[in-house]
Formats: C-alpha cells, sequence, structure tokens
C-alpha cells in the first residue's frame, strides 16, 4: 500500500548529471527504508540528465526542472519546495547511499528529539575504488559543536534534517553563501538544536581529482570565512574577521603557516573557541577529551607542515615553544627540517 504522505524526501539537484545520477537513484532506491520520495531538481542540463531520470518508472520518483541555469542554492530551494517528508535527505548527484543508511538516521531521530540532523561517517570514491575518508572515528554531539568552529567536519550527501527544523530557520541554502551553503545551513541549525552523527559508513561520496578546488575558490573560501565570523562574533567579538580568515586559510585550505605568529594565533584561537563554548550543556566529559585530542592533532599537523614547507625553521619553532607541538621523533624531526632545507627558509 504506497504511503500518502513520505517520512523522508531525498532532493538531489543535478547539473549535466548523466554520467553518475543513475547510480545515486539506484542507491536510494535500494533502501531498507521504504517510507521516502526523491525528489529531482534538473537544473537545465545540456546532456541527457532529464530522460535517464525519465527512465526510472518508480513513482516515489519526481522531476523538477528550472526554467533556466539557476545554480545548486536556488535549485535546491526550488525541490524543497516540493518537498512532502518529515525529514529532508540532500544528495549530491554523483554519490552513494549504503542500504541501512535511512532507516539508522530515522531511527536515531525518532529516538533523539532535541537533534535537528544526523550526519553518517563516510568513505570516499575515487576512481571508482572505495578509500577510507580522513578525520575522526568518533563523534558526539558537543564535539561537532565545537568542530564546526574549526572547519566542516560533515558530508552534505550524508545527512537527514527535520523539516521543521529547516522551515523555522526560514530559508534551506542561501545563495549568498553559494559554494559554502551546507556549512552555513549546519551552523543555522546549529543554533536551534543538536547535530550528531552515526560513526559507521553509510554513505560514500565521490572525490574528483581536482574535488571542486577550480570551481570557485575564492568564493568558497570567502563565504566560508563569512559563516565562521557570524559563529566567532559572540565569543571573539572584535577578532573574529580575522580569525575566521587565518582558520579558513590554515585549516579548512590547509596552506602551511607563514611565521610563528600566525602558528601562535591558531593556537591561542583553537583555546578560546573551547573557552567559550565551557556553558554548553552538550559540553561532557567525553566532548571535552575529543576536543583536546583534536585540538593536539591540528597543531601537529600545523607545526609539520610548516617545517615541511620551509616556511619556518626548526630554530624558529624551538624559540616560540612550538616544536613539542610536531609530536615528532628525533630523526623524523631530521628529515622533515631537511625538506624545509632544500625548499630554503631562513632561521
Amino acid at each position: 500500500m504506497e504511503q500518502s504522505t513520505p517520512r523522508v524526501s531525498f532532493l538531489v539537484a543535478t547539473c549535466d548529471g548523466e554520467a553518475l545520477i543513475g547510480e545515486t537513484l539506484r542507491s536510494i532506491l535500494a533502501q531498507s527504508f521504504r517510507n521516502f520520495e526523491i525528489i529531482v531538481v534538473d537544473d537545465a542540463s545540456t546532456d541527457r540528465t532529464r530522460e535517464l531520470v525519465d527512465s526510472f518508472t518508480d513513482p516515489r520518483v519526481r522531476l523538477v526542472t528550472t526554467p533556466r541555469l539557476v545554480g545548486a542554492p536556488a535549485a535546491r530551494n526550488l525541490g524543497y519546495m516540493e518537498c512532502r517528508g518529515e525529514f529532508i535527505a540532500p544528495v549530491e548527484q554523483d554519490d552513494v547511499l549504503l542500504p541501512q543508511r535511512t532507516a539508522r538516521q530515522v531511527e536515531y531521530l525518532d529516538g533523539h528529539p532535541d537533534t535537528v540532523m544526523v550526519a553518517t561517517a563516510t568513505d570516499r570514491l575515487v576512481d571508482g575504488k572505495r578509500v577510507a575518508s580522513p578525520g575522526r572515528e568518533t563523534t558526539c554531539p558537543g564535539y561537532l559543536r565545537w568542530a564546526l568552529l574549526v572547519s566542516n567536519p560533515l558530508v552534505w550527501s550524508s545527512v537527514l534534517i527535520r523539516g521543521n527544523a529547516i522551515d523555522a530557520l526560514g530559508m534551506f541554502n542561501r545563495d549568498e553563501r553559494r559554494y559554502a551553503e551546507d556549512y552555513d545551513l549546519y551552523h543555522r541549525l546549529n543554533k536551534i538544536g543538536e547535530i550528531a552523527r552515526i560513526d559507521d559508513v553509510l554513505t560514500l561520496y565521490r572525490s574528483h581529482r581536482d574535488d571542486g578546488a577550480q570551481v570557485a575558490p575564492r568564493s568558497m573560501l570567502k563565504h566560508a570565512a563569512e559563516v565562521l565570523q557570524d559563529a566567532y562574533e559572540p565569543i571573539l567579538h572584535n577578532a573574529a574577521a580575522r580569525a575566521a580568515q587565518v582558520m579558513t586559510r590554515h585549516i579548512a585550505r590547509g596552506r602551511p603557516a607563514e611565521d610563528v605568529t600566525t602558528l601562535q594565533m591558531i593556537e591561542a584561537l583553537l583555546d578560546a573557541l573551547a573557552q567559550g563554548m565551557k556553558g554548553a550543556a552538550s559540553l561532557d566529559d567525553t566532548a571535552r577529551a575529543m576536543i583536546a585530542e583534536e585540538r593536539a592533532a591540528i597543531m601537529e599537523r600545523l607545526v609539520r607542515s610548516a617545517l615541511r614547507s620551509g616556511t619556518i625553521s626548526p630554530m624558529a619553532l624551538h624559540r616560540a615553544g612550538l616544536l613539542p607541538a610536531a609530536g615528532l621523533a628525533p630523526a623524523a624531526l631530521v628529515s622533515n627540517a631537511l625538506v624545509g632545507l632544500v625548499r630554503g627558509v631562513a632561521a
């Protein structure tokens, strides 16, 4: 018997997705949880995407088209207006869901009424092969609150969101945050409820070789920094804008620090963000331990990156008291320092 109102609406925005969207739709249709609909928004494709979507005879698949190319945020907003589900699952046109994913997420949200969004752990698809994703294997809501202040720890295609939470925000995707619209939404949701992650791999996201880096890196980083600036202002006040730019450049984008002062600034920022969250109800001992561990790992990566890139010498790091953060054995320290020496760095 067909359900008149689906519990889950999958929202797939696509543009020239003919090559891979079929695999994505088949993975959704193969979900063990069956009470769903799939809204596919074709944003002025010039290939056979529309014909391919139309070839799916399952009545749960519905195609919406834009009159002209409007971009992903506007296409998703158009599709959201068509969604009838209690929960919304945005999925990129080339990612893959494992069969138990939706059932696990619906069960989680049903059991956690204060949670507005739940993601899953992910693996990557690289040239068709499954590869483990970087990042933490275990999380908790308190840790995720802090992690969102540092970078983006969640994969867009892995999330399931309460529709009434999106309605409370008044807008699904904001075009002024294009290329960082997912990160922007997470932060807005974070203000009205908990965000969680199921730490089992239930989603596969396709990692292309350029991974979008050539599409609009300046807009992406600019808008991500604006999201962080908004989040930082209650904690850092007038220092929020500069802090957001530094964190985006060196943590999100992974650029080596240019000098010791920048590393010291990042170290102080990580501490200030953790201190600013001390009053959060979800910041329990487990979250605090995860935050401390990740903070140390971030500083280790930054110091090692500076050593290997040659932007900062071991002596300069030693004078600043930052060398222990690298966590390197003496032989590894020499190796990293030699790489920096070859690339050229002054003491």
